[in-house]
């Protein structure tokens, strides 16, 4: 495993083996509220991303021997993160891929009325993280429409 914090490796993590199965306990440091992503890494090539980020807490313990928390991984070309969610002024929107490609974000409100539309960074070949100015939505519920690369995904964000 190696978890990141936007595109900052926080640690790299080896399983432990009990019983033919294969666990991990992971420390991360961090600072509350960062957006937290893994990777699957064998034999030395990323082989899955999470398909969320998960929202760091400080001091807390997620999961045990007999109640694991479990991460949901993509082995998809595009991985994408939209953190912090909810939002309060800005949020980010980052892509993942070996690929390239110009990345197009649409924000609407919940009537479908266009509150932001924009270009994204360019993701070439890694990484991509657009930040994308909130603090003008009223709270409420928007949904961010995502696409690169014939990639698109529509994610939900609260505005705080």
């Amino acid at each position: 495993f190696l978890v990141y914090s936007g595109n900052e490796l926080r640690a790299e993590v080896s399983p432990l083996w009990t019983e033919n199965q294969q666990i991990y306990f992971i420390t991360i440091p961090g600072e509350a509220g960062q957006a937290i992503r893994f990777e699957l890494m064998q034999n030395g090539k990323i082989t899955g991303r999470t398909n969320e980020a998960y929202p760091f807490v400080i001091n807390s313990v997620n999961g045990t021997l007999y109640k694991p928390f479990l991460l949901n991984f993509s082995r998809s070309d595009i991985m994408l993160n939209v953190y912090p969610n909810p939002v309060r002024d800005e949020v980010n929107i980052s892509l993942y891929s070996e690929k390239t490609s110009e990345v197009n974000i649409r924000i609407t409100d919940i009537s479908g009325r266009i509150v932001y539309s924009g270009i994204g960074s360019t993701l070439v070949g890694g990484s991509s993280t657009t930040l994308v100015d909130c603090s003008n939505f009223l709270p409420g519920i928007y949904f961010a429409r995502i696409t690169a690369d014939g990639f698109t995904r529509v994610i939900k964000i609260e505005k705080l």
